[in-house]
This record gives C-alpha cells, structure tokens and sequence, in this order.
C-alpha cells in the first residue's frame, strides 16, 4: 500500500524536526487532524506534500517513492554533521594550545572541575543553539508565508 509508506516518510520527517502533529500542521498549513490522517495513510494534496517536503528539506520524489537507502536526501549539498564540524571548529581552537597545556599544569581535582564546568558550558550552549534554530525556522516559515501572500 503506496499511502503507508508515505505515511512513514512523513512521520519521519516531523520526528526528525522534532515536532508534535500541532507543531507540524501549523508549519505546513493544515489542520492537526490533517496531519494524523497523512500519517495513517492518507496522501495529502499536491501542495500539502510540496509544503512538507520544503519543511523537511527532502524532495517530493523521496516523499512519493523513497529510496533504496530509505534515507531522506537532504535537498542542498551540505549535511547535517558538516555543519556541525564547521561550527565546533573555532571552539576546539580556542580550547587547544596554551590553554590546554596550562590546565595540564593542574592538580587533578581541579581538572575534574574544569571539565564539569565544560559540561555545563556545552549544555547551556546546546540548549541556546537550539533555541536559536527553532527561530531562524519560525522566521523563515513567517517569511516564506508572507511573500505568498
């Protein structure tokens, strides 16, 4: 049954992004029961799968048909875990060369410190990146909205 496995690939994308049916049907623009039906079976309309595709930055092909891999391609060239790289680089520099060879200097209970203090660097600052996309998403959905208006 074609509709289950789109079905799935739309479940798929809305888990990825991290989003509830509410969430989900607000960024596409359709009802929440809408978006329970897409993911028991039901194909959405045209525009709908055009919307969730953009949404989940696949193509509407993948939606339809999938792939072999069963991945979602991602629509631009750079993935996820590139990103990532680039971003942490800059604080893997500042956390190398001298720093790190004055915190060697140490005694151990005062390193053991510092990396729990790392830790909750790394937290806070997750959780702030995360916040931030979560904008950066909302801005750019209130901006695509807009201009079709």
């Amino acid at each position: 049954m074609p509709g289950a496995d789109v079905a799935k690939r739309i479940r798929l994308i809305r888990q990825r992004l991290g989003l509830t049916q509410g969430q989900f049907s607000k960024a596409i623009g359709v009802s929440r029961l809408s978006v329970a039906r897409y993911e028991a079976g039901r194909l959405p309309r045209a525009d709908v799968l055009d919307q969730i595709s953009r949404l989940g930055d696949v193509t509407v092909t993948w939606l339809l048909h999938g792939t072999e891999k069963g991945e979602p391609p991602r629509s631009d060239s750079s993935s996820s875990s590139e990103i990532a790289r680039a971003a942490a680089q800059p604080i893997a520099e500042a956390l190398s060369g001298p720093l790190a060879a004055r915190l060697g200097q140490l005694p151990r209970r005062y390193r053991d410190r510092y990396d729990r203090r790392v830790g909750e660097v790394v937290a806070r600052f997750r959780r702030e990146l995360e916040e931030y996309v979560e904008l950066l998403r909302l801005e750019y959905l209130a901006r695509r909205r807009r201009r079709r208006s």
